[in-house]
């Protein structure tokens, strides 16, 4: 007789059930890993965006910019239509906002994402420290002379 017995069509099927398992569990891998790899690049984003328009209003500054509260910075720019510039940081959103003159208040991170944000400004210069999504960052700029 030629064929296969029963015992091994059931090692057969146990080896392909096997491969199958393997195959869907990567897969599942690839996915996830895939989802939380764009959350980290979003935040990282997120973080460079925010370094890079403190960047900007500092390099507008014509004077020393005011911290009214670690939350607030109160950048005095010299184009009279952005004077002054303000970035404020809303905890109960967890968000970034900022406002230059007269016009309205716009989000520059995406909500929820800011952790933390704080603002110092002396005589040496202007930092800013940050936390969004559990990536580290901060920004100093130093007072002009």
């Amino acid at each position: 007789m030629k064929g296969l017995t029963l015992v091994e069509v059931l090692v057969y099927l146990a080896i392909l059930a096997l491969f199958i398992v393997s195959a869907a569990s990567m897969g599942y891998g690839l996915l996830t890993d895939t989802g939380s790899t764009f959350v980290r690049l979003e935040n990282e984003e997120n973080g460079r965006f925010l370094i890079r328009k403190l960047s900007w209003a500092l390099s507008q500054a014509d004077g020393v910019p005011a911290v009214p509260e670690p939350s607030i910075l109160s950048v005095p720019a010299a184009d009279p239509d952005l004077n002054p510039i303000i970035f404020r940081y809303d905890e109960s959103a967890r968000a970034v906002y900022m406002r230059a003159g007269a016009m309205s208040e716009v989000p520059i991170t995406a909500s929820g994402t800011v952790e933390t944000l704080t603002f110092s400004s002396n005589g040496t210069g202007t930092h800013a420290s940050a936390r969004i999504g559990g990536l580290p960052f901060a920004f100093f700029r130093a007072s002009a002379l």
